[in-house]
């Protein structure tokens, strides 16, 4: 799970007496000095300890001070708008011309999701489906939305009473790549490619493991291939303002199609 998602997870969840209550509520009024603080300075402003910081970054699935500040600097540096992938033209057009902006982005979604129709076949669908059966082990990786979509399909998993891992984290994906094996499987879901982004280095050591992969992606043709076992394309083309709705309706036909397999088959 993205890190600011863990965190307002906590924030939304936590009392404000809970242990990192104070941290989170400092990080969140106070996001521009994070990048230039150190451990100690944060502790002292939040009234905890160092020993407390680290345990605290380590919670929200990074491995160390550096890295949590690092983050928070890429964090600050990234566009109000990118996260809806919205350009300054489209946001204009929002502003200016709702109507059309919404008839605009429905049909984008529309045509988008017909492409998943006419692209996503189901003896892909079935093929994966048998990997996880044969697997030992099976993982599931993503990064910011696509975990989300991960957790539906482990949900579905749990209906059948197989456990499928879900590596929040990157202590956890770490832990995935010294544990696994060829008897075993990690999907990777990455809508756009972010995932292999902000993951590159723990992308190349998975790579030249032995551990098979499966990648499942919206982004046509944008990846190299052959470090995958199987590749599910959900997309003949990039619908890059839409953001993740083709692969929202694959988790919702891949569970569908994997109880009616399990259960009917």
């Amino acid at each position: 799970m993205d890190p600011i998602a863990v965190i307002y997870r906590y924030y939304n969840n936590a009392s404000t007496t809970d242990t990192y209550y104070k941290v989170v509520s400092y990080i969140l009024r106070h996001l521009r000095e994070i990048p230039q603080l150190s451990i100690t300075e944060l502790a002292e402003k939040t009234y905890t300890s160092q020993a407390t910081i680290s345990r605290f970054v380590r919670m929200i699935g990074l491995e160390n001070f550096r890295d949590f500040r690092q983050y928070f600097d890429e964090v600050l540096h990234s566009s109000k708008n990118s996260f809806l992938r919205m350009s300054p033209s489209t946001l204009s057009v929002v502003n200016t011309q709702p109507q059309t902006f919404l008839s605009e982005y429905t049909g984008q979604v529309i045509d988008a999701l017909e492409d998943l129709r006419q692209t996503l076949r189901f003896e892909d669908v079935d093929e994966l489906i048998h990997r996880v059966d044969q697997a030992e082990n099976t993982a599931l990786l993503g990064f910011s939305d696509s975990l989300q979509v991960a957790k539906d399909i482990q949900l579905g998993y749990l209906v059948l009473g197989k456990a499928v891992e879900v590596a929040e984290s990157q202590v956890k994906m770490k832990e995935v790549m010294t544990r696994y094996t060829s008897r075993d499987l990690v999907i990777i879901l990455s809508n756009y490619g972010n995932f292999f982004a902000h993951y590159q280095s723990f992308y190349q050591h998975l790579s030249t493991s032995e551990i098979p992969l499966v990648l499942i992606t919206q982004n046509y043709n944008a990846m190299d291939m052959f470090g995958f076992v199987q590749t599910i394309f959900l997309s003949s083309r990039r619908h890059l303002a839409i953001g993740n709705y083709p692969m929202r309706v694959f988790s919702d036909y891949y569970v569908r199609r994997l109880l009616a397999i399990h259960q009917l088959g």
